[in-house]
């Protein structure tokens, strides 16, 4: 609890005073996630810098020589500055919504084509880790189509389905389907499900906190 104001006065011979409190507890727990959620951050940085710079001191040491070796270190730098990408895209897409930059272009956005094409995007990954990758969504009008920034849910579902194919073992899979949900069927539920670890049970109540 934080005092906002207090004063003190004297009306008709009777003195007191009078405070104004304020709950600070979802502030505080706010903080504290942004706290978490920085130091996570620069622990996800710091962890590609130094492969990064350990393999380049390799190279620069004489391994250059090497074909084979220098292919392998490349394409590991190459996936660590993508790592490092994503991070920092994320870092900047939290600023704009902070600071309500960003601009939504809703549009009619059919789902098949949607999910089809986020899985298109995965394939080389899914393909690397051997992880077979299947969809059953039906087309409109079977689904309607939903008004959306296509960009801004092509990441919704790009970011859930890399999750799913990260953490999921080699040889496992991946299953994206999509319904008419609501008492119209006017409303769209798009599911995603695998054979990875899963979420620990005491994670899932923090699945949209702030942070």
């Amino acid at each position: 609890v934080r005092v906002v104001s207090a004063s003190t006065g004297v009306e008709q011979g009777r003195s007191g005073t009078v405070f104004v409190l304020q709950d600070v507890t979802a502030q505080q727990k706010l903080d504290e996630l942004r706290k978490e959620f920085v130091a996570n951050v620069s622990h996800e940085l710091k962890t590609p810098i130094t492969t990064i710079k350990s393999y380049v001191e390799t190279l620069i040491d004489g391994a250059l020589g090497n074909p084979d070796i220098t292919k392998q270190f490349l394409e590991v730098i190459l996936k660590e500055t993508d790592r490092m990408s994503r991070l920092v895209r994320d870092l900047l897409d939290l600023s704009r919504l902070d600071y309500q930059q960003v601009q939504w272009e809703l549009e009619p956005v059919e789902v098949k084509p949607l999910v089809y094409d986020c899985i298109q995007k995965l394939s080389v990954r899914a393909r690397d880790k051997d992880i077979k990758v299947t969809m059953d969504v039906p087309e409109v009008p079977h689904i309607p189509s939903m008004m959306a920034d296509w960009d801004r849910i092509q990441q919704v579902v790009l970011n859930i389905l890399a999750n799913a194919i990260e953490y999921t073992p080699v040889g496992g899979s991946v299953h994206v389907t999509a319904a008419a949900v609501g008492q119209y069927s006017d409303r769209v539920q798009i599911r995603v499900r695998d054979t990875g670890i899963g979420i620990p049970a005491e994670d899932l109540p923090r699945m949209f906190e702030r942070f």
